[in-house]
């Protein structure tokens, strides 16, 4: 649903929307997507919301997104005013944005033209919410053909075996050659790279742990190493395999997973739902006797 929305269909061309994003899929796949999102979208109607006291509409982010592509559509005057105000346009990571959102970026920028974008179709991640490389970055020339394009082929971060590495995925990943990137590398070669594939994550994060105690039996020191991972709610498995595995760990950046307020509050509810005699139970009672607010 956010897939297609992002690439600017509603909810009355569902059908022709699933079509488009996944030709291979069956009807009855079609249609039962279909009718779950009309669903979702009636949902969202304060008429069908027995609790709703006013007139009113829900919106989620891609709806943010569509609204405002459609009032800058269909409203000149507020058009103008946007037009005006915003004289430059600066889009970084252009290769992550949607269709609705490269189309609301064009007719901002459209009195002007002056429109900057950062963008690296090898570096695309997000098509699976409807982002397209091809529909912004690789739109460019033609959209703005009076712009210029500047290539940053130097790699600064990286060792040279890793930028060896990524050009060679990239170049497998059927990008069109005249968009893609081959970068160079600054630094020079480093530690070969190797790949290790886990079903979940508790098996992947108790192959990080394993690891790290190898190494801290070889005489490296635990403060020398990282675990870097993509955002907070992932470090739920990796917390649990160092306790259990005996790893000391400092979380950076980040509140420990068990240490977020609905975490323990649930924790809570968990200790009195199996064990009610206890001291541990008294804590459980005094942390959720308020939760939920009886307000």
């Amino acid at each position: 649903m956010s897939a297609v929305k992002n690439r600017g269909f509603r909810v009355e061309e569902a059908e022709k929307a699933f079509r488009e994003h996944e030709p291979n899929w069956a009807d009855p796949t079609i249609q039962t997507l279909s009718k779950f999102w009309r669903c979702y979208e009636q949902a969202k109607q304060a008429k069908f919301d027995v609790l709703a006291k006013k007139p009113s509409r829900r919106l989620d982010f891609d709806d943010l997104l569509i609204e405002a592509l459609i009032l800058l559509q269909e409203q000149p005057a507020i058009r103008d005013k946007y037009q005006q105000f915003f004289q430059y346009l600066c889009i970084d990571e252009t290769q992550d944005t949607s269709a609705v959102q490269w189309e609301i970026a064009r007719l901002l920028a459209a009195r002007t033209g002056n429109i900057f974008i950062v963008g690296d179709v090898g570096q695309a991640i997000y098509s699976f919410r409807g982002c397209s490389p091809e529909a912004t970055v690789g739109q460019f020339g033609a959209a703005y053909p009076n712009g210029t394009v500047i290539r940053l082929p130097a790699n600064y971060r990286s060792s040279a075996t890793i930028v060896r590495v990524a050009n060679e995925l990239i170049g497998r990943s059927g990008i069109d050659a005249k968009y893609r990137l081959e970068m160079a590398a600054i630094h020079p070669e480093g530690e070969d790279l190797s790949q290790h594939e886990h079903e979940h994550a508790e098996a992947e994060a108790q192959f990080v742990a394993e690891k790290l105690k190898e190494l801290q039996g070889g005489g490296t020191q635990l403060r020398d190493c990282a675990v870097l991972f993509r955002t907070n709610a992932y470090s739920r498995a990796l917390e649990e395999a160092f306790v259990k595995g005996g790893v000391p760990y400092v979380l950076q950046g980040a509140m420990g997973f068990y240490s977020r307020r609905e975490v323990r509050d649930l924790c809570a509810f968990l200790q009195l739902s199996v064990e009610r005699d206890t001291a541990a139970a008294d804590e459980a009672v005094k942390r959720v006797i308020n939760i939920p607010s009886s307000a």
